[in-house]
């Protein structure tokens, strides 16, 4: 039985024992996240071509609306290179199980069945599961078992067959499950010059690579350092984050960290590659973004225009 260090074992040494090879997943619940740090991982040995997950338990109680977005997007991006397909079960089967199995052109070769959903915290996080080997052949088979009423994310009438859960804010959001994080440099009152939303602002860089700075205080709010998260903006964007550089100081979008300062730029309405300022900010209405935590590996980003920015500039200016 396995306990420890199943990322590895699990998901990517398989990969290693042939050229080419695919990974079919069954699991009860999966996240955009877990997937995303997946396949970064895979792409790095260049063994693996496709992974093909079915979530198991989407008929029965749905799926947060902020996953399955960013699942989708997964699948269309061809992330890292990894053709990924995504299902679901669509009827109220619940399928609970967590079974992982991994074939090459001969067809399957290893499988692990047990408690691991294809999760962060399944496989990332501290907390103890356990995996065991099991017969690829019969893995195989419970797997297209399971294809055979799975509907795939991408087809028109998932939001027929699968509850798509939006989040039910309360009006007044308790302290814990919000933060909201500052865009101006706290010393000079203005726009970091090259960190920040102007991070790519330096020769040979991208010049709309941007982070946002995450101040001490706030770093527990955040997954640990190097753990993925579905972010989901207020105009319905999704993307996935994840902290980074010294002491988990800055979030970052994931597989292209310029992401976010396109993204960013687009609502200040700045022109791709040009140096954000202060007076874009108060231009737009808003010089913070805050953040809201659905739980540990799904958040929502506001950043839309406020009017307590206006009274405060008023303020100021008084």
């Amino acid at each position: 039985m396995l306990t420890d260090n199943i990322f590895s074992h699990i998901l990517i040494e398989p990969a290693l024992q042939f050229t080419n090879t695919r990974l079919q997943i069954v699991s009860g619940f999966a996240t955009a996240g877990m997937a995303d740090r997946h396949f970064e991982e895979l792409a790095k040995q260049g063994r693996c071509t496709s992974v093909e997950l079915i979530v198991g338990m989407t008929g029965f109680s749905g799926i947060e609306a902020a996953q399955h977005e960013a699942l989708c997007k997964l699948v269309r991006s061809r992330a890292y290179g990894i053709d990924f397909s995504c299902r679901y079960i669509a009827d109220n089967r619940p399928v609970h199980a967590k079974a992982y199995v991994w074939l090459n052109e001969s067809g399957p070769f290893k499988a692990f069945c047990g408690s691991a959903n294809y999760t962060m915290a399944g496989f990332v996080r501290p907390q103890v599961e356990a995996m065991a080997q099991s017969d690829p052949s019969s893995v195989s088979e419970f797997y297209n078992e399971c294809l055979a009423y799975a509907l795939d994310c991408l087809d028109e009438t998932v939001s027929d067959h699968v509850a798509l859960k939006k989040p039910q804010f309360a009006d007044e959001i308790a302290s814990e499950d919000f933060v909201t994080l500052k865009l101006l440099d706290t010393r000079t009152g203005e726009t970091h010059k090259r960190s920040g939303l102007n991070w790519g602002q330096r020769p040979g860089r991208d010049p709309d690579q941007a982070y946002i700075p995450i101040p001490v205080q706030h770093y527990d709010f955040f997954p640990a350092i190097g753990e993925r998260f579905t972010v989901r903006t207020d105009d319905g964007y999704n993307f996935i984050f994840v902290r980074a550089q010294q002491r988990g100081k800055a979030l970052h979008t994931t597989q292209n960290n310029a992401w976010l300062g396109q993204y960013l730029r687009r609502r200040l309405n700045v022109p791709l590659g040009v140096f954000v300022t202060k007076q874009h900010l108060v231009d737009y209405g808003r010089d913070d973004v805050t953040f809201i935590k659905e739980n540990e590996e799904t958040y929502h980003m506001d950043f839309s225009p406020s009017a307590e920015f206006e009274h405060r500039l008023e303020g100021e200016e008084s």
